[in-house]
């Protein structure tokens, strides 16, 4: 064990300049302003705290602190560590490393939007599932909804379809013995609109005469 006497102000910077040192404590050197660190050799940096006239080795806190020791721009100083991070998909915030959420990833063109993804105003969206009964769907992504391409004809010929299908169904299904009423209601249902459909077309060709 050794005594070192450092000079204050080179140590206040966290420079080690070593005035004198030797096996027992000299107390003429702190009296002369010196301060006195105790350990079997000197640090390479020091610390130098002035409230309790203490000189440790600095922290590694310290040495950034004093720009003794630089950080890689993808480098953080996080309780009392140096972290390294991925800027490409983690970000720093109240200095804490942190993982990019899917739309951070998309907006930066990280990583690509899914087929029902879109980008508006700075924003990542899903693309609602398209209605039951439209036929030709197409979404507007300008008014974001979706909008029946099919014409009336094409509605009228998919209702047709769906109720020879569901109709047939329930058929086989009666004479296994059983009765489902969800699809019976469902056909009940695309009756409905099916009935109304070739009112509303017969009404059309009415007005065109």
């Amino acid at each position: 064990m050794k005594y070192f006497y450092l000079d204050k102000n080179h140590a206040k910077n966290g420079i080690v300049m070593s005035a004198y040192s030797n096996s027992k404590p000299e107390p003429y050197y702190v009296e002369e302003g010196y301060a006195e660190y105790i350990g079997d050799s000197l640090p390479i940096y020091v610390y130098y705290d002035e409230a309790k006239d203490l000189v440790r080795p600095s922290t590694l806190e310290e040495l950034v602190t004093l720009g003794v020791k630089k950080l890689e721009p993808n480098q953080i100083l996080e309780g009392g560590n140096i972290k390294t991070f991925n800027p490409a998909y983690e970000y720093i915030e109240n200095n804490e490393i942190k993982s990019k959420t899917r739309e951070m990833l998309v907006l930066e063109e990280i990583e690509k939007p899914f087929d029902n993804e879109y980008i508006k105003n700075g924003k990542l969206k899903t693309i609602p599932k398209k209605p039951k009964d439209m036929v030709k769907g197409e979404f507007d992504f300008i008014q974001e909804q979706w909008n029946e391409k099919a014409t009336d004809d094409e509605k009228l010929e998919n209702l047709k379809e769906k109720i020879v299908i569901i109709n047939s169904e329930i058929l086989r299904i009666k004479s296994a013995g059983f009765v489902d009423i969800k699809l019976e209601k469902e056909l009940e249902r695309l009756k409905d609109l099916h009935y109304q459909l070739s009112y509303d077309i017969a009404n059309k060709l009415n007005e065109n005469f």
